[in-house]
């Protein structure tokens, strides 16, 4: 029991740590939003936000590791809003169409986010190390390009381009919908998986 009991308060004690260091990965997206990544110091962050510089480096090493913290981090949330299962009985085009869909809603209501992703890759802000990492967060929607392909369904071209090609149609979109107005459309979802299935459907 006391076993138990000490499990149960390292797991909340855990859990109260992670949601700790995502709020703060939320203030430097907020903050990164406004003033744009060159503006980012931890001072100014610290007076910004009102959290103690200490608090900072007790989470992070340094600026460079905490900008890829939140680049994981958000590269982690547009992954998952990637809803698919590629071994279920739907079709290839239907799943594909349904998460291209799903994650354009989540960049609708997260357009700091992408924005951040497209900034630091932008800069060359990465390191490898990272870009490596996050690539492995789109697994689901890697496989399902290869079992496209394999069926003859999708363009025969290696599959990491083709998730390499869908993350930038949502970020060109991103960036459209931002020129024309303050906030993209969740509406223009369907229209946006459409225009990327033609690209990548097999040519018969």
């Amino acid at each position: 029991m006391a076993g138990m009991a000490r499990l149960s308060i390292f797991v909340a004690e855990t859990h109260t740590i992670m949601d700790r260091k995502e709020r703060l990965l939320k203030a430097v997206l907020k903050y990164t939003h406004k003033q744009g990544l060159h503006n980012l110091a931890m001072g100014r962050l610290s007076k910004e936000t009102k959290v103690a510089t200490g608090t900072w480096y007790h989470h992070f090493q340094n600026r460079e590791d905490l900008l890829e913290q939140v680049y994981l981090y958000c590269r982690h949330n547009l992954a998952q809003s990637f809803r698919m299962n590629p071994d279920t009985e739907k079709s290839v085009k239907n799943q594909l169409q349904t998460a291209i869909q799903t994650a354009w809603e989540h960049v609708c209501k997260n357009p700091e986010e992408l924005r951040f992703i497209v900034e630091m890759e932008a800069g060359s802000h990465t390191s490898s190390a990272a870009m490596r990492e996050s690539i492995l967060y789109f697994e689901g929607l890697h496989r399902l390009c290869e079992k496209g392909t394999h069926e003859g369904i999708l363009r025969t071209m290696p599959a990491h381009e083709m998730v390499l090609y869908i993350q930038h149609m949502i970020y060109s979109a991103l960036r459209t919908a931002m020129n024309k107005s303050a906030k993209p459309a969740a509406e223009s979802g369907p229209v946006l998986s459409e225009m990327i299935w033609q690209a990548l459907k097999a040519r018969r």
